[in-house]
């Protein structure tokens, strides 16, 4: 799904979309639905600790992946791809918690 948001939002058509970020930012994001609270700690540039609440750490990547997105900057990083994991990782929360609160309801 990640890779399908990069070539959708991929304007110069030049771009390729290899790693497993997009999957990194799903499981945070379902992380983040499922514990928002929970403090997980992060390497900023690779030296900074920085601890954060779930939910403010997927709030945080998504401002940042639509910043880049937007911007279009050229870099090394697939905005979009982590956008799409984002958009996914919730949709996938969301399926999964409706289908267990549902499921006493649903005849068999």
């Amino acid at each position: 799904v990640s890779s399908v948001a990069f070539l959708a939002l991929d304007r110069s058509g030049q771009g390729s979309c290899l790693g497993l970020s997009g999957v990194t930012v799903a499981l945070l994001a379902v992380f983040a639905r499922m514990y928002p609270t929970h403090v997980l700690g992060i390497l900023l540039a690779g030296v900074i600790p920085i601890r954060l609440q779930a939910s403010q750490l997927l709030q945080l990547v998504f401002i940042w992946s639509l910043f880049g997105s937007v911007a279009q900057i050229h870099s090394q990083v697939a905005h979009s791809a982590h956008l799409g994991g984002i958009l996914f990782g919730l949709a996938y929360c969301e399926v999964w918690k409706r289908r267990f609160f549902l499921r006493p309801y649903i005849a068999q």
